[in-house]
């Protein structure tokens, strides 16, 4: 069952990786260099994420710090949808947004992970484990490639509101698989 929110969860976490500096090559106009410099607080604003997932699972426990961080990130990736679609610019369309994205992603991986294995006899976490890096994998292959196609079919925006309801259900999804007193 948390194969199914690490689903949700993975796969659009890369796609956001892809398309949203693709987004910025061609929406702002921006060079590589420059699109690669302008998403580096994306990639600090993940760092800090990633670390305080841990912290913030002990303290109000996987269940709800999963809860928490997918909506962080469900909000960030909205905000960059919405903020597309205004032609807005670059700070107020992907800087903020995509900071509150990378770090509330990057956050959720230590509680979903721990709900995943955690609660497991011994001889058992090492394939829960595998399984949820696997399936973290597939995801994360099929979420850029759908979002791509779709991308080229309907444009930047609509793939960015489609990836925020993906970790609206995602968010949605944790009290559900995630089990009390994780």
């Amino acid at each position: 069952m948390i194969g199914g929110l690490l689903t949700q969860w993975a796969g659009w976490r890369r796609a956001f990786l892809i398309t949203v500096p693709v987004g910025v090559l061609d929406v702002h106009g921006y060079s590589p260099p420059r699109a690669g410099l302008g998403y580096l607080p994306v990639g600090v604003a993940m760092f800090a994420g990633a670390q305080s997932g841990g912290p913030l699972s002990i303290r109000i426990g996987a269940r709800r710090a999963a809860l928490l961080c997918c909506a962080l990130g469900a909000s960030g990736f909205a905000g960059v949808a919405l903020g597309t679609g205004l032609h807005a610019s670059y700070p107020v369309s992907v800087l903020l947004p995509g900071a509150v994205f990378g770090f509330g992603t990057a956050a959720a991986f230590t509680p979903i992970t721990a709900a995943a294995t955690g609660g497991l006899p011994p001889d058992r976490s090492g394939l829960a484990a595998g399984l949820l890096n696997t399936v973290g994998r597939t995801s994360g292959a099929l979420g850029p490639a759908v979002l791509s196609t779709l991308a080229s079919a309907v444009g930047y925006t609509a793939v960015f509101a489609v990836s925020a309801g993906c970790l609206v259900a995602a968010a949605a999804a944790a009290p559900l698989l995630i089990p009390r007193g994780s």
